[in-house]
């Protein structure tokens, strides 16, 4: 009986630890990957006041590209729209990505996360107001 026992309780431990399989095909998730909502924002160093319009702001990254939905207080309104863009990580630091909207191919965008992955940053610089002045955006999203 004890033997019936002891060759039970070995077959169910030896199938129990041997059935549980890794599918050595799938990739490791790229830390990017998820939905990034919008923190903070400054202009030249100075920290901006967020609206609860501009809180609404976020990308979402998958393995093919990203969607960005913007919403920013715009002439009294909250103004929403939404894009598609691709992304693609530096090939010399693993930290840093860059990316692209469809609709406007030709201003790229520069992204950034912290050694943990839970925040990305987003890097831009833009001519202020057409006065030909540039000035430094940096927005900073947590992931969801």
């Amino acid at each position: 009986m004890k033997k019936t026992i002891l060759t039970f309780v070995a077959t169910v431990f030896l199938t129990t630890a041997f059935s549980c399989s890794s599918d050595d095909n799938d990739a490791p998730v790229d830390p990017i990957i998820g939905k990034w909502n919008q923190e903070s924002f400054t202009i030249d160093g100075v920290e901006q006041t967020l609206t609860d319009c501009d809180r609404e702001f976020f990308y979402r990254f998958n393995a093919e590209g990203f969607e960005i939905f913007v919403s920013e207080f715009f002439n009294g309104q909250c103004r929403k729209d939404n894009d598609m863009g691709t992304w693609e990580r530096d090939a010399e630091n693993p930290l840093k990505y860059s990316g692209v909207i469809l609709s406007d191919p030709d201003d790229p965008i520069a992204f950034e996360l912290n050694q943990e992955g839970t925040v990305l940053s987003e890097i831009s610089i833009r001519n202020f107001n057409g006065t030909g002045r540039l000035e430094t955006l940096i927005f900073i999203y947590t992931k969801e």
